[in-house]
């Protein structure tokens, strides 16, 4: 059987090749020493931006309290981003309600949390300038859309980081372990 797949994958590989060699290859070249019978070819390929943009974010927080809002922090997010002259970019946040577990359909809807930050830290100063985050005194209200969390405008490759914070306001909410799923996501 491995002989049958062996010349199988062979025998398209050769047919395969053949396709790609040029009508002129296969014809008797003139046999002039001025005929010109191949020649380079120059292939440039761009895929996406020039630069690659990456965002590391910490996969588990756990937010705490006994009475309302719990509060935590969901650990350090980092953004790399190697595109070089003058860019914008941007990360946005959403989060799931958070569903108390075992109990299908009992929620804290997602617009009950906000995040808050410090000053994110350019890694590089100057390469990038943040032009909004949310402060301690005006946190972001989430939702299950994005909305823009850190923006920045920067003039070279640029690593940031930045710690966000995080409120759930359970009011009312019935006693239990919830859960939720945040995402960030980078522009």
């Amino acid at each position: 059987m491995r002989k049958t797949i062996a010349l199988a994958i062979t025998a398209v590989t050769t047919a395969g090749l053949a396709a790609l060699v040029p009508a002129t290859a296969n014809a008797a070249c003139g046999g002039n020493a001025l005929d010109v019978c191949s020649g380079p070819t120059a292939v440039t390929a761009t895929v996406g931006s020039v630069g690659i943009m990456s965002i590391a974010t910490t996969p588990l927080a756990t937010l705490a309290g006994t009475s309302s809002p719990a509060t935590g922090t969901l650990g350090v997010t980092t953004v790399t981003d190697t595109n070089t002259g003058n860019h914008n970019w941007t990360v946005s946040m959403k989060t799931t309600d958070f569903s108390l577990v075992g109990a299908a359909g009992t929620v804290i809807t997602a617009n009950k949390a906000s995040v808050s930050m410090g000053a994110p830290t350019v890694v590089i100063p100057g390469t990038a300038t943040i032009t909004s985050f949310p402060a301690a005194g005006s946190p972001l209200t989430l939702s299950t859309s994005n909305q823009n969390l850190v923006t920045a405008s920067a003039t070279n490759a640029n690593t940031v980081s930045y710690t966000p914070s995080m409120s759930l306001d359970f009011t009312g909410a019935a006693v239990g372990v919830y859960t939720a799923t945040v995402t960030q996501t980078l522009s």
